[in-house]
């Protein structure tokens, strides 16, 4: 850690302490992983209650990854806050934890203890009971560190047999002054040998990471069937819809304008119930824009010509999750176009 990484009396008073709680979890010696007798009311009451987690602004960092519609697990979920903020803010959140103190303590004292009871469980992630691919998303802090060399692949092998698209997962490196103040930290890594273990199965790979961070988000990578075992189903058929649209009589500037057409095409496809994967843009000179939402349901684009007013419209969904219509309505409300045509197309039927 360079020497400007950190400054104030904080950290002053904190790394005067270092050497001296170093010491001390050498002489009481390291506590094995994720013994849950670690974890009751001494452990809670002086570690997890003086938390305060900006748990939605973590989310929110990454609104096309981590969507509302998504179930999301926190774990550990501590005093069921961060449960708590999500499931206020729209999120189908859940909690999991080791403790069984946390689960029956969570909440205590608030208005918001028995909203939060419901959807928060004990639950030990080396020996999980949590069925395969049963969330969409983990938010995953400042676990990893407790645990084992032994019994770190466990952990990482459990959280990614049970979620299927991402993993917000942050730790507390060595290389923190936090790492020491804590004896059931066991796990004694640098940020750099953290992403070795989290990418060397081949079940994550990093999608983003802030340079200054103990945070990432990890993409979760799924084995693919063979071709020879596609079944179809002739249950769900039509496959999917399709809707064109052309729109004109468009103000010029927001027809010229990138950042605004990838912010309503993201906001089009979440409204609709769609997940976006990867969002694309190509600014034309001397003007027009393409934009390109890639969508585990499919894709939308949008090709403007400022010169015309005009903009040319295709969103496809397959399944009955997802609405198209709410997307190119939405489209239609903010863009304000004062001539629509739009077609739909029902695509896989028989």
């Amino acid at each position: 850690m360079s020497k400007t990484s950190i400054t104030g009396p904080w950290f002053q008073s904190t790394k005067d302490r270092l050497e001296e709680t170093k010491e001390l979890m050498k002489n009481r010696g390291k506590k094995d992983g994720l013994d849950p007798t670690l974890y009751e009311k001494e452990y809670q009451e002086k570690y997890c209650d003086r938390v305060s987690y900006n748990v939605t602004g973590t989310v929110r960092r990454y609104p096309n990854q981590i969507t509302v519609r998504d179930k999301t697990l926190v774990i550990p979920c501590e005093d069921g806050r961060m449960v708590n903020r999500l499931r206020n803010n729209g999120y189908d959140a859940w909690g999991s934890d080791v403790s069984e103190f946390a689960i029956n303590e969570a909440g205590k004292g608030t208005a918001w203890k028995k909203k939060i009871q419901p959807y928060i469980f004990l639950d030990n992630i080396l020996d999980t009971k949590i069925e395969e691919n049963t969330y969409d998303t983990i938010v995953c802090r400042y676990l990893g560190e407790h645990f084992e060399d032994d019994q770190i692949e466990i952990f990482l092998d459990n959280i990614h047999k049970i979620t299927k698209r991402f993993v917000y997962f942050g730790i507390t490196s060595i290389k923190s002054p936090h790492f020491y103040l804590d004896d059931t930290h066991v796990a004694e890594y640098d940020l750099k040998q953290w992403e070795e273990i989290l990418t060397r199965s081949g079940k994550f790979e990093i999608y983003k990471r802030k340079p200054t961070s103990e945070e990432w988000l990890l993409k979760v990578i799924k084995d693919r069937p063979q071709v020879e075992e596609f079944i179809p189903n002739e249950d769900i058929l039509p496959i999917g819809h399709h809707y064109l649209g052309d729109f004109q009589g468009i103000r010029k500037s927001d027809l010229n304008d990138e950042d605004f057409l990838k912010g309503l095409a993201e906001d089009s496809v979440i409204k609709a119930g769609c997940k976006i994967i990867e969002t694309i843009s190509y600014k034309y000179f001397p003007y027009g824009i393409s934009v390109v939402c890639l969508l585990e349901e499919s894709h939308l684009s949008i090709h403007t010509y400022p010169e015309y007013g005009m903009c040319f419209i295709d969103i496809f969904t397959c399944g009955e999750e997802a609405s198209p219509k709410i997307a190119m309505d939405h489209l239609q409300e903010i863009l304000s176009p004062t001539n629509v045509s739009v077609k739909e197309i029902t695509r896989g039927e028989k």
